[in-house]
């Protein structure tokens, strides 16, 4: 699909008017894959979408087993929502980090992701914690419900529908045809073994494109959107629960109305963007830091670091967030004022480290540079990789960790010193 592709500049990369045209591009000539979505709603459509919610929500059910079964022990503590929301996060992880290895052994055939999505389905036949118990616990929650109460919740399951409505349009985000599902579609046809030459972003951690070709593999561009949607509800799910430690019913209710009715929300959570993915491993990496501070437990850390990990994996903008995570460690620290230096910290890094390390082993194989479009000065880029190596990416991304890390050290300085 030479003239109808992505539209990358045949020449070197860069941001201006070649990125407009691009976009042009895209417009005027829509991928074979995002036109299929355009037919009418037959019968056929409305299986496709069946299949699509039953494997999205059967994925998000086996994913909290997974994370149950792997974590369980120490959220005993945290509300249910949030237990439910750590626990999903964690699976959901796992299953990502799944489909990931299926790509890079050259393995991401339909048969595969058939044969994956069977593992899920018997995850929640074999699973006691699947059959009834999380349904029966929902079932009593909103039987505890006020009038009021319900009628809010109404107005969330509203709120779904017209999002599951949306996921049904016509793919037209630049970003979804450029890098969002048009990777996962190249991926697909290739069984993993596709080479992005021109693709810059094929070579972005990609925590929620797995997961989208997962969807996509199975049962189209509706999975892979749902996909997104799943997190934006796990979101919901757990905002609600670390609101509830110091706000009535009415008033959580509130704040994740607050939160979804942002008008940025509304557009994303029924594209396949990762934009809900971050949020989420975000959200919970820096609860779960909050809890370290409080209760200077290693296994929070670590916890946070799985989640900092996991954001990261998302977009190199978790690595920003690891560093700010660190950073509000260290300022707790020194508000509470405690005695001994909170090395902890460094397993939250670590942890962070490990959970994306893969994906920048992947990049430095294939593309010569760890950190892809990152240049760091050290390694050599591919000659077969089109792009132009601008200072500027590499000035801005060692300004900003410079600068984070100075401050880090300045209050561990003052930290060790107290």
């Amino acid at each position: 699909m030479a003239e109808c592709g992505p539209g990358y500049c045949p020449a070197r990369l860069r941001w201006s008017e070649q990125a407009r045209a691009v976009v042009r591009k895209l417009r005027a000539c829509r991928p074979p894959w995002a036109s299929a979505t355009l037919a009418g709603h037959s019968s056929g459509k409305m299986l496709q979408t069946l299949l699509a919610l039953i494997l999205v929500f059967s994925s998000m059910t086996a994913a909290r087993a997974i994370g149950m079964r792997v974590a369980g022990r120490w959220m005993e503590t945290l509300h249910t929502g949030l237990k439910f929301s750590l626990a999903a996060a964690l699976g959901l992880l796992i299953i990502s980090y799944s489909v990931f290895f299926l790509v890079v052994f050259g393995w991401a055939s339909q048969v595969a992701f058939w044969i994956l999505s069977g593992i899920v389905v018997l995850i929640l036949i074999v699973d006691p914690t699947c059959r009834g118990a999380s349904l029966r616990s929902v079932t009593f929650w909103i039987a505890s419900l006020t009038r009021r109460e319900r009628l809010s919740l109404a107005g969330a399951v509203a709120y779904c529908l017209g999002i599951l409505a949306l996921v049904e349009l016509p793919v037209t985000s630049v970003d979804e045809l450029i890098y969002h599902l048009e990777i996962p579609h190249r991926l697909l046809e290739s069984q993993g073994r596709y080479s992005f030459q021109d693709n810059i972003y094929a070579y972005f951690p990609q925590l929620g494109e797995m997961l989208f070709l997962f969807g996509y593999a199975v049962s189209g561009v509706s999975a892979a959107r749902l996909f997104n949607a799943v997190f934006g509800l796990l979101l919901a799910v757990a905002l609600y629960g670390f609101s509830r430690r110091s706000l009535s019913r009415a008033d959580s209710f509130f704040a994740v109305a607050a939160l979804f009715s942002a008008p940025s929300v509304l557009v994303v959570a029924s594209l396949a963007y990762v934009d809900l993915v971050f949020t989420l491993y975000g959200f919970l990496a820096l609860v779960l830091l909050l809890r370290f501070v409080q209760k200077r437990r290693l296994i929070w850390a670590v916890l946070a670091g799985v989640m900092g990990g996991g954001a990261w994996c998302t977009k190199y903008t978790g690595m920003q967030l690891l560093l700010l995570l660190v950073l509000i460690g260290l300022v707790g620290h020194l508000i509470n004022k405690r005695k001994e230096f909170p090395w902890q910290l460094g397993m939250t890094i670590a942890v962070s480290l490990m959970v994306v390390t893969p994906y920048l082993l992947r990049n430095w194989i294939q593309t010569g540079w760890p950190l892809f479009p990152f240049d760091l000065g050290v390694f050599d880029l591919d000659p077969a990789i089109n792009w132009d190596k601008e200072a500027p990416i590499r000035i801005s991304l060692t300004a900003y960790c410079g600068t984070m890390t100075m401050v880090i050290y300045i209050i561990a300085r003052r930290t060790i010193a107290a």
